[in-house]
């Protein structure tokens, strides 16, 4: 179980640091350790799709190793697929093992793919904003959240092809989630 949680904490720290690389930003520089530990939980439930994959991998692989060894015990004649390690290694560590192979090229292939996104979006000015930032001294600003964590909240401001990042205790008091107008939705 831990060993799973320091691999799962490893593929959250790797997923944040690719996809903020993308944009500029170090993420570990303005993380701290609850924002580190807590990484592989939040991109999960932060992200389904990730999340349904994640859960589905050790299932998927042990239906698919259950297959290869079917076909293999169905030919009656001894073959190379036989003595192969994948029929004769027990199951349980060929489905961890996969599993482990899935969910790190899941948590790269999800960094990689949202961070290339990303910053194309920003390049090409087309990142839509989704929330509404109230500082202290009263300004308010309709950014594209990025991301945020504990201690920083990272956006883009209209039109802007950078990315701004606040502190949330000194600089902003309201984080709002603009609804799309209606006619954004037809």
């Amino acid at each position: 179980m831990y060993v799973g949680y320091a691999y799962l904490l490893l593929m959250g720290i790797a997923n944040d640091a690719i996809y903020y690389g993308f944009l500029g930003i170090n993420i570990i520089s303005y993380s701290n350790i609850l924002d580190v530990l807590l990484s592989p939980l939040v991109r999960m439930i932060d992200n389904p799709k990730l999340l349904v994959t994640i859960l589905g991998l050790p299932v998927i692989a042990y239906f698919y190793l259950k297959l290869i060894r079917f076909f293999a015990r169905k030919k009656k004649k001894k073959t190379k697929l036989h003595s192969h390690k994948l029929v004769t290694d027990s199951m349980k560590n060929q489905v961890f093992v996969m599993t482990a192979i899935m969910v790190f090229s899941g948590y790269i292939g999800f960094g990689i793919g949202n961070g290339n996104k990303t910053k194309a979006r920003l390049e090409k000015k087309s990142l839509k904003t989704d929330y509404e930032l109230t500082f202290r001294g009263g300004e308010t600003k309709n950014v594209h959240l990025i991301g945020s964590n504990s201690g920083f909240v990272f956006y883009v401001e209209e039109d802007a092809t950078v990315v701004s990042i606040s502190p949330f205790q000194e600089n902003i008091s309201v984080l709002k989630k603009l609804i799309p107008d209606e006619k954004e939705t037809e």
